[in-house]
């Protein structure tokens, strides 16, 4: 009995996070284009597991170059094969996997990106640092008078 009242909770919790993934999903389905959207519409009505087959399609983008992705996508929704299988051989078929230094230039260029839409920091004027100096240049004859009427 308890453990059916776990998994109900679970399930109720999940849902609502289950929303934000597919909006996250959505998202990124659209920075590939529309057809992608279609193909991520299809596939959710379609397939049985429709959201986790779309994130494995979105996994490929580790492997494929974006445009490859999109022609794959674009090919598999003009065919109504949605699948994250139908996807992964018309990619095996026409396109050529990335080389391990595209996959790190890659992902060199996204972290770029992100350090240069920081807002940029500017320097400090140098008078701001004047006063400091001045504390230094003050504090310095003093400390050696006192070490000179110790050592007498």
């Amino acid at each position: 009995m308890l453990l059916a009242r776990v998994r109900f909770e679970g399930f109720l919790a999940g849902e609502a996070i289950s929303h934000s993934i597919q909006a996250e999903c959505k998202e990124r389905f659209a920075e590939l284009g529309a057809e992608a959207v279609r193909f991520l519409d299809g596939i959710v009505q379609t397939r049985r597991c429709g959201k986790d087959e779309a994130f494995r399609v979105l996994g490929l983008l580790a492997t494929y170059r974006r445009e490859d992705l999109m022609k794959a996508l674009e090919r598999a929704y003009r065919y109504r094969a949605f699948s994250f299988s139908a996807v992964e051989r018309i990619l095996a078929a026409q396109a050529r996997p990335r080389s391990d230094w595209e996959a790190l230039q890659a992902e060199a260029r996204e972290h770029l990106e992100d350090i240069l839409q920081q807002p940029s920091l500017s320097p400090r004027p140098t008078a701001e640092y004047q006063e400091l100096l001045d504390e230094t240049a003050s504090a310095t004859p003093e400390s050696e008078t006192e070490d000179d009427g110790e050592s007498t």
